[in-house]
């Protein structure tokens, strides 16, 4: 075998691995865009998983209400949760009942709210809040559809799926 011949053998032998490397890559490509297509992103579940938390600090808001013997207002201290890593204290209102109350009746009072209680605004967490005068509500719809009523003269709370 000549060196030339030689050389051609070795050079188709690497266009058959470069061919393979490639097809093999396309195929990856392919079924990993199916697969992270048919994933909701974490954003769309970021008010599945604030549900609960929601639940859970109104519950602890009312437990320390009623511990404390009955205040209209109570401090709320986010240790963790500060953006600077110190403590950030934050003073809520409360009705008669004992459940957290949004500062007036408009959606800038609902996000406020929001922050209050979560410790984060509503814009980090992709929210939109409303103020539902009929119910004295507020509501928190993400993006994709779902939302959570806080029924703020009983404590209620509703949580929507699309």
């Amino acid at each position: 075998m000549s060196i030339q011949q030689h050389a051609d053998s070795q050079l188709l032998r690497l266009y058959g691995r470069m061919a393979c490397v490639i097809v093999l890559l396309l195929m990856m490509v392919v079924i990993g865009s199916r697969y992270f297509a048919s994933i909701p992103p974490l954003g769309a579940k970021g008010l599945a998983f604030a549900h609960p938390r929601f639940l859970h600090v109104l519950t602890m808001v009312r437990s320390q209400w009623l511990s404390q013997g009955q205040p209209s207002q109570l401090q709320l201290q986010w240790a963790p949760l500060a953006p600077t890593g110190g403590n950030t204290q934050t003073m809520i209102r409360l009705n008669a009942r004992g459940w957290p109350q949004s500062p007036r009746g408009n959606p800038q009072a609902c996000q406020v709210l929001w922050q209050q209680l979560m410790g984060a605004e509503s814009s980090r967490a992709h929210l939109i809040a409303t103020y539902l005068p009929q119910d004295n509500s507020c509501r928190y719809r993400a993006e994709n559809g779902d939302s959570l009523v806080y029924q703020q003269d009983f404590g209620r709370v509703i949580f929507l799926t699309n």
